[in-house]
């Protein structure tokens, strides 16, 4: 079973630049002073390829055989590595930046995960994650639409916020993100802020490990 056929109606209209622009910009706005980064489920490498070409250092993981080979090949000299993060952390030297984008809500013990991402950070290190939530206004809607049967945890914004802080993180900022696939194949990506960013469909967590 291909996962990104099964659950993406355009992989790569659902991850155009100005999505990943939004992501480099976060990381440089929180860790400027940083020149590495690792991602955890890259997918079809798409922000590696980004991140790279903005200058930063990459590695990164992936449980999906299809994921590794593609990004094996764009990436020959990176290292890359296979499984879940929490299991093959003892493998991994600590980093400078962590990020997940659309995977935490797929890890049946986020607990762990956290906890694994937080013991693998340096002093001051940063984790940024983004996930969907199903609260407010827009939560029912995001429930409506969400057809992937991965998506385990179907949790508010709040309760990502709490797992974060029980593992020891310091939040830094958190943003609200409108994000869909138009009829017309135009994503819409618009971050929403101050008081807006507690009706977005989705969040962008940005943590320190203090």
């Amino acid at each position: 079973m291909d996962y990104y056929s099964n659950n993406y109606i355009d992989y790569l209209a659902q991850n155009p630049p100005k999505k990943l622009r939004f992501y480099l910009k976060a990381i440089k706005e929180n860790a400027y002073e940083m020149d590495s980064i690792f991602e955890i489920g890259f997918g079809k490498g798409l922000f590696l390829e980004y991140a790279t070409k903005a200058g930063l250092k990459i590695e990164g993981c992936d449980i999906n055989q299809n994921a590794l080979d593609g990004v094996k090949l764009l990436f020959p000299k990176t290292i890359i590595h296979q499984g879940n993060f929490q299991d093959i952390s003892g493998n991994i030297k600590k980093q400078q930046i962590i990020v997940a984008f659309d995977v935490v809500e797929h890890i049946k013990e986020v607990q762990t995960l956290f906890k694994s991402i937080y013991e693998k950070l340096e002093n001051n290190g940063k984790f940024i994650f983004v996930c969907p939530v199903y609260d407010g206004p827009l939560g029912l809607l995001v429930k409506m639409l969400d057809r992937d049967p991965t998506h385990i945890h179907k949790k508010s914004r709040y309760w990502w916020l709490k797992q974060a802080k029980s593992a020891g993180f310091k939040i830094i900022d958190w943003k609200g993100i409108i994000r869909y696939l138009l009829p017309t194949n135009y994503y819409l990506h618009m971050e929403m802020r101050g008081f807006l960013r507690f009706f977005s469909s989705a969040i962008m967590v940005i943590c320190s490990k203090p």
